[in-house]
């Protein structure tokens, strides 16, 4: 591997370690918002922020940390389909 590839790697590394428990942080550093297909968005939307906030917020507390964090999002309003998400993290 070249000096120049492992350097651009080690700061991504650095980037992405600040973000450990910060994912709406992450996903606003992530993804290229502005451009591309997600040119007619400056970032997630707000119900996404509101869930990536709790999820942080959970990984924050050492108390809940290595707790699940289960969250459910329906797909509509009325909706009989919703979403389950189940976060977790391994101990250190």
């Amino acid at each position: 591997m070249s000096k120049r590839k492992r350097s651009a790697e080690q700061e991504l590394r650095k980037d992405i370690v600040r973000f450990i428990h910060k994912p709406l942080s992450f996903c606003r550093y992530a993804f290229p918002w502005g451009e591309g297909e997600l040119a007619g968005s400056k970032g997630p939307r707000r119900w996404q922020k509101k869930i990536l906030w709790a999820i942080g917020k959970h990984l924050r507390n050492p108390l809940t940390r290595y707790q699940p964090c289960l969250v459910a999002v329906a797909s509509g309003p009325g909706s009989a389909n919703p979403a389950w998400w189940q976060c977790s993290s391994a101990g250190p």
